[in-house]
């Protein structure tokens, strides 16, 4: 039992994770921040302009619009005794979800011995599970597409690689079944709350303001829970997955048994760590060392790391 003065090994974790986070954040926003640690004016008129992205109504019309075809079917998705037919014929309904779903079928993230060229054959080869996973990507994809501002695409085009990765990892860590795609649609949806101020950021950008302390980004990841709870409330979402988005928030105490929400963790940071080292803002050779120093998350995170490895996802960058 650890004496009282010593941390947990999931507190170890949540201190490395935090570190990655800030470093992710950094890169995925272009911010150049420095060793200030008490916030400046420029950071408060910051923080004043974070407070105004969940005002009300305003916010809703800053949420990327879905379908109602797509709502439909994410809630499908997670109904267990939704049949194969079923999902099939929503799927078909949609012209762009089905050749999405299609194109998507063929990449290298699935990886076919042979081309795929209907739903049929997807379902042939995915099963229901896969084709469960596979549509709910397609149905998010236009989530993070951003017609706007230059730096706003490429942050969230970096947010969708993030949460194909996180989304990847999370079903091997997770308990299968039912929880299996909750936790799978909820690695989705992580970062929902970034693209709704990646939709305002030009209002920053205008204005020649970056943040100069570290402390606007533990703002921000704030935000992005709040701003997620608000699109969890606009989008009709399986209640499976509205719970464990819901509980993301508390895992931070370090005191999380459930699985899911482990596994969620886990697959969160090694996805953070393994885009930083594509991109060479992180070096490590050895990342079974740096696994290994985060306490009980490390094997899943090497385990999960390996597994992404294991894949060529050059087409999801």
């Amino acid at each position: 039992m650890p004496t009282p003065n010593k941390p947990s090994s999931n507190h170890i974790f949540y201190s490395y994770a935090d570190a990655l986070e800030h470093r992710f954040y950094r890169w995925l926003f272009r911010w150049h921040l420095s060793a200030v640690t008490e916030p400046t004016a420029v950071d408060h008129a910051l923080f004043a302009w974070l407070q105004s992205l969940d005002s009300g109504e305003e916010v809703v019309n800053q949420l990327p619009l879905l379908p109602q075809a797509v709502i439909e079917l994410l809630a499908m998705l997670g109904r267990k005794e939704s049949s194969t037919t079923a999902i099939v014929q929503a799927i078909a309904r949609d012209p762009g979800l089905l050749g999405d779903t299609i194109r998507l079928a063929n990449s290298v993230y699935i990886a076919p011995q042979r081309p795929i060229e209907n739903l049929d054959q997807a379902v042939v080869m995915l099963g229901l599970d896969g084709l469960r996973r596979l549509a709910a990507q397609t149905a998010l994809h236009p989530v993070f597409l951003q017609p706007d501002d230059e730096h706003a695409r490429r942050a969230a085009q970096q947010l969708w690689n993030l949460a194909q990765r996180r989304a990847y990892v999370a079903t091997r860590l997770a308990p299968s079944g039912a929880g299996n795609f909750a936790a799978f649609l909820a690695a989705m949806m992580h970062d929902i709350g970034l693209l709704v101020a990646l939709r305002r950021m030009n209002e920053v950008a205008s204005r020649h303001l970056h943040p100069q302390s570290s402390d606007f980004l533990h703002q921000l990841h704030e935000k992005n829970h709040r701003l997620r709870t608000l699109a969890m409330n606009h989008w009709t979402l399986p209640a499976a997955t509205l719970e464990v988005l819901s509980s993301l928030h508390h895992i931070r105490s370090g005191n999380e048994t459930s699985p899911i929400l482990v596994a969620l963790a886990a697959a969160d940071y090694t996805s953070k760590f393994d885009l930083l080292v594509r991109f060479g803002r992180v070096h490590s050779h050895t990342p079974e060392r740096t696994f290994a120093s985060i306490g009980s998350f490390g094997p899943d995170c090497i385990r999960a790391y390996h597994d992404l490895l294991k894949l060529d996802m050059r087409t999801l960058d």
